[in-house]
């Protein structure tokens, strides 16, 4: 079994309203919806990830949006031991991005095949929404953007 965990980034793209882009995985049968995220790839910076996984998966370049914020610490699951045999690591250990969009919502094109579609929540609906693994990391992502885009 895998011991070792993905070096990952994870996404929040925030609304003028302060909702957050959520996306529906397709590999559910019920709703699960997540922030985006993707894996680090060698020798790339975490914020470089961050750009290409929005773009991978939001369709949303540089000029789209503005980087607001970013989590000081890396941020930790474990899938749930029945699927983690199919996956190469025990988990990921995620840096955490904030942007806020500045282009119209039309832009928004999800490009991978991981999701069938995407809407605007906010971050305690959406963390509610997540799969249980992510949940207790959604709500330290939350709390410390909630206070760090609050002062800023």
């Amino acid at each position: 079994m895998a011991q070792t965990f993905r070096a990952n980034v994870g996404i929040l793209v925030l609304h003028g309203d302060g909702r957050v882009l959520a996306m529906e995985r397709k590999d559910w049968s019920e709703p699960v919806l997540q922030l985006p995220q993707g894996g680090i790839e060698p020798g790339e910076e975490p914020t470089d990830a961050a750009y290409r996984e929005l773009l991978e998966e939001t369709g949303l370049s540089p000029e789209h949006v503005q980087l607001v914020g970013e989590h000081p610490h890396w941020l930790a699951y474990e899938w749930p031991a029945d699927t983690r045999a199919a996956k190469s690591h025990r988990g990921q250990v995620q840096k955490y991005f904030a942007f806020r969009l500045l282009a119209d919502e039309a832009c928004i094109r999800p490009t991978d095949e991981e999701f069938r579609a995407w809407r605007w929540m906010t971050m305690q609906a959406l963390t509610e929404c997540a799969v249980y693994f992510r949940q207790p990391v959604y709500r330290q992502v939350l709390e410390y953007f909630r206070r760090v885009l609050a002062d800023g």
